[in-house]
C-alpha cells in the first residue's frame, strides 16, 4: 500500500468528501487530490493536522502500526522536546550538517534552512529521518511518545487463524461484515469477487473474522486486501500455468493428462500419496497439483486426453 493509498484510507475512514478533508487539514482541495493520485505528497504541517485527527503518524508515513494512534501500551506520554526544528537539531547532534544532509537525501543548505524554521520539513525528509536513524514519528511531529522506534510499544495479539468455533458463538453481524470486507476488498484492488472460488473467499472471510474477533474490533480492511490480493495472485499463477501447459484449445477444459516421471525417478499420486508415478506413462486429472509437477519438470506431460 503507498502513501497515496493510506491518505485515501484515511479520508475514507472519516467519511470526508475530499473537499471535507482538504478542508479540515488547511490545504485546497485539488492538493489533497494530487495526495490521493500520488503525484504529489504532503508536508509536515499536513501530516501534523492527521495526526491532530487521531491518525499515527508512524503508519501514515510506513504502512507500520495501526491506522490509529492508540498503539502506546498506556496513556499516550508527552515529551516536551520543542518544535520540529529544534528537534531535528537534537537528532543531528554533533553531526556536521553535511553529513546529516547527505544521509538523509538533502542538502547541506535545505537542513539548515529546516532547523531555522524558514522553510517546512517535506514528507520524504522526514520518512528519511525516521528511517535512518530510528527516529519515532509520532514524537518528531506529535511529540507523542518516546524519540526512539525502539522503544515505541507496538500492540500485538495472539493471532491464531485456525481456532474452531461453536456455531452458537458465532457472531452474526461480524461475520457478516467479513464477507462484505472480502467483496469490498476485491472491487478495491480493481477485482471481480467471483474470480475466487467460495471456498477461498469463505477460508477468506474465516480470517477476518478470525482477526477481527480476537482483537474485539472490525474487520481489518488492510489485512482483507493482502490476503484477497495473495490467493487472487495464486489463482492467477494457476490459470496462467494451466494456459502454458494445455494451451488455449484445452484451457478451459476439462481433461486428463498422460505423464511419467523422469527416468529413475518417482512422484506420489494425487489421490493416494502411497502409489507412484514412474517412468510408464499414466492417465491423470488436470489438477493444479499434476500441472504444478509438469511446470516444475517432476513429471513429463506425454499428451492430453479429451474424452472423459
Amino acid at each position: 500500500m503507498t502513501l497515496a493509498d493510506r491518505l485515501k484510507d484515511v479520508r475514507v475512514s472519516l467519511g470526508y468528501t475530499q473537499k471535507e478533508i482538504a478542508s479540515a487539514v488547511a490545504v485546497n482541495t485539488s492538493t489533497w487530490q494530487v495526495y490521493e493520485s500520488g503525484t504529489s505528497v504532503p508536508g509536515g504541517k499536513v501530516l501534523e493536522a492527521l495526526a491532530g485527527l487521531g491518525f499515527n503518524v508512524n503508519w501514515l508515513l510506513t504502512g507500520n502500526g495501526y491506522m490509529k494512534s492508540y498503539a502506546y501500551e498506556s496513556e499516550p506520554s508527552v515529551h516536551p522536546g520543542g518544535s520540529t526544528p529544534q528537534k531535528l537539531r537534537k537528532i543531528r547532534g554533533d553531526m556536521p550538517v553535511q553529513e546529516f544532509a547527505r544521509r538523509v537525501g538533502s542538502s547541506e543548505s535545505e537542513i539548515t534552512a529546516i532547523e531555522n524554521g524558514k522553510v517546512e520539513v517535506s514528507f520524504h525528509i522526514l520518512s528519511a529521518i525516521c528511517f535512518e536513524f530510528g527516529i519515532n514519528p509520532a514524537w518528531l511531529l506529535e511529540d507523542e511518545g518516546p524519540m526512539s522506534k525502539e522503544e515505541v510499544w507496538t500492540r500485538s495479539v495472539d493471532f491464531d487463524p485456525l481456532k474452531q468455533y461453536d456455531v452458537e458463538d458465532i457472531d452474526d453481524q461480524l461475520m457478516w461484515l467479513s464477507l462484505e470486507e472480502v467483496n469490498l476488498s476485491m472491487r478495491e484492488l480493481g477485482l471481480d469477487p467471483k474470480d475466487l472460488s467460495f471456498n477461498k473467499k469463505h477460508t477468506i472471510q474465516n480470517l477476518i473474522y478470525a482477526l477481527a474477533e480476537q482483537v474485539r474490533d472490525e474487520p481489518n480492511s488492510r489485512y482483507a486486501k493482502a490476503l484477497c490480493s495473495l490467493t487472487y495472485c495464486e489463482v492467477c499463477i494457476e490459470r496462467d500455468r494451466r494456459e502454458k501447459i494445455l494451451g488455449k484449445d484445452y484451457c478451459d477444459a476439462k481433461v486428463y493428462l498422460v505423464v511419467k516421471a523422469p527416468y529413475g525417478l518417482k512422484c506420489p499420486m494425487e489421490s493416494n500419496p502411497r502409489e507412484y508415478i514412474t517412468y510408464i506413462p499414466v492417465k491423470v486429472p488436470d489438477s493444479a497439483y499434476y500441472l504444478r509437477l509438469i511446470d516444475d519438470g517432476s513429471l513429463i506431460l506425454e499428451g492430453i486426453d479429451s474424452e472423459q
